[in-house]
């Protein structure tokens, strides 16, 4: 026989990534040993290269093992990236996270993912990003963060599922939105109208991540633009509306409406402002006072009622005599009462010289009138 084969049967064609057909192949040593009946030749040794003939592995994310929603007391979510075969070399790829389109609430105080790097180790097929959730107790709607993969590193190739979503759900109790002490307590005060005006204080229990808003109206005794004006800033910016807005995180909780009193001269009796909040909305709910009453009271003096002079002359001849009288504020400025009728009893007492009997019969006699009497 002028020669033979030697037989090795146990190349193993194993899914493991070892740098593919451009990688360095991997060698098998033969070398001839003993000879019986020949002599060694030029070729006594072989060297076996062994190819590899995978490709690199794809990197993506492990849908199937990912969350894709969860409570805020969830603070580490699942988030998996994953190879589709070992590979002896370490598999990167680029991540970074921001909102999903349509949520316009996230925050960088919902989470903490800053950008960075997913690295599977050689021989792994699986890694975590490190997705951390924040508890806090501001009521937020849902809000979807959305995580991207990019630039996977040269022993690798990216995959298909390069986004993946996950949502936050809301567990948190929308603040309460009330009135709050101001000049008295939340649900009543009682100034004067020489006060010059009041400033009531609409609140919310917390920060809310959702914009909110309510309506306030206002009756009452009170006459609008006679006894008082709505001083309150527009705050959605439309005059025709009394609506109070809060924004998304407004720190601002207090809000306020302004009453400006009119002190004019006239006596008058109590008179109710009366302010209501009705269509609370958004992050907001109907909190305990919803309802402010404002007592005004009158800061003037009952008129002055008198005679117009203190002296004035009359022929007999002229038969009646009218005497004039005046309701002032001060003495000369005229001034009515709303309080009621304003009233006066009058006197003739005895220090004149005419002669007064309530009978035209007497005689003598200057002045026919009775001695006493009211005027209204």
């Amino acid at each position: 026989k002028k020669g033979g084969d030697v037989s090795y049967s146990n190349v193993d064609d194993d899914d493991l990534y070892e740098g593919g057909s451009s990688g360095a192949a991997e060698t098998v040593e033969f070398s001839l040993g003993t000879f019986v009946n020949s002599a060694t030749a030029t070729n006594s040794t072989l060297t076996y290269s062994i190819v590899d003939d995978e490709d690199a592995p794809t990197i993506e994310f492990d849908v199937a093992n990912s969350a894709t929603s969860g409570a805020e007391t969830s603070a580490n979510p699942t988030i998996t990236v994953k190879t589709n075969r070992r590979s002896i070399f370490d598999s990167e790829i680029d991540y970074s996270a921001a909102a999903k389109t349509g949520t316009t609430t996230l925050t960088s105080g919902d989470y903490t993912l800053a950008s960075g790097k997913a690295s599977v180790a050689a021989l792994a097929t699986s890694t975590t990003i490190p997705l951390v959730i924040t508890d806090d107790s501001k009521y937020e709607l849902d809000e979807t963060i959305r995580i991207t993969l990019a630039d996977a590193n040269s022993t690798s190739q990216i995959g298909s599922a390069t986004t993946h979503d996950y949502t936050i759900n809301a567990n948190d109790t929308k603040p309460a939105l009330s009135f709050t002490a101001s000049s008295g307590t939340a649900d009543a005060s009682n100034p004067e109208e020489g006060d010059g005006s009041e400033t009531i204080t609409v609140s919310l229990a917390a920060i809310s991540g959702v914009n909110s808003s309510v309506t306030y109206t206002i009756s009452g005794t009170a006459t609008a633009g006679v006894d008082f004006t709505d001083a309150t800033t527009d705050y959605d910016s439309d005059p025709s509306t009394n609506i109070i807005t809060w924004t998304a995180d407004d720190a601002t909780v207090d809000k306020t409406i302004v009453i400006n009193f009119t002190d004019d001269v006239i006596d008058e009796g109590d008179e109710t402002i009366i302010i209501t909040l009705s269509g609370v909305s958004g992050g907001a709910q109907d909190g305990s006072d919803l309802v402010h009453t404002i007592t005004l009271r009158d800061s003037d003096s009952p008129p002055v009622m008198q005679f117009t002079n203190s002296t004035m002359s009359v022929d007999e001849s002229d038969g009646s005599i009218t005497i004039p009288l005046t309701l002032t504020h001060d003495g000369s400025i005229k001034q009515a009462s709303d309080v009621g009728d304003a009233t006066m009893t009058w006197t003739i007492n005895g220090s004149g010289t005419a002669t007064i009997d309530a009978s035209s019969n007497a005689y003598p006699n200057d002045i026919t009138s009775a001695v006493t009497g009211t005027v209204t």
